[in-house]
């Protein structure tokens, strides 16, 4: 489906959400393949449907692929294009919108994601915190050394003694 920059533009103008999300993307210095609702709800303050909403109306637009999660992936949106550019257009910025380019293995990659989507957007990693007792954290992948810092700060603040339990049982 060819991208429908008039409708960029309407969507712009007429959405206070869009235009948020769509300012956001023109700011970016640059692009991702996948962008994942959590992601934007922490980076502009919109709430989950507001989010949801402004990304299927970028499908319909013809700008990629809104994923709803399922089986502990997050909901996200496959880029068919730029997001940048997307961004820009919207805004009435003379940009040419123009399909992202792929490798044959990058657009098989698309196509099978576009048909399940069981693309890994985090991982899991055990820690053994003592003997007989590991600590299990699930993570995104694409976790930020800010987030690993509020993280670590909060695990801070976990403690309630200063010693560890005895291993009497």
């Amino acid at each position: 489906m060819p991208i429908a920059q008039q409708r960029l533009q309407d969507l712009y103008k007429t959405s206070a959400a869009a235009r948020t999300l769509l300012d956001h993307f023109a700011g970016r210095q640059r692009g991702r393949n996948v962008t994942e609702v959590d992601s934007l709800m922490e980076s502009t303050g919109l709430d989950r449907w507001e989010v949801i909403h402004v990304l299927k109306a970028l499908d319909e637009a013809g700008c990629g692929q809104f994923l709803a999660g399922r089986r502990g992936h997050q909901s996200r949106f496959q880029w068919a294009v730029s997001l940048v550019d997307a961004g820009k257009a919207a805004k009435g910025v003379d940009v040419v919108v123009e399909p992202l380019e792929r490798t044959d293995e990058a657009s098989s990659q698309f196509t099978a994601e576009a048909q399940a989507p069981e693309a890994p957007s985090q991982f899991e990693h055990q820690y053994q915190l003592r003997p007989g007792y590991r600590v299990v954290l699930t993570l995104p992948i694409d976790l930020t050394v800010t987030e690993a810092n509020r993280l670590a700060t909060f695990i801070k603040t976990l403690p309630l003694d200063q010693q560890a339990p005895s291993s009497a049982a």
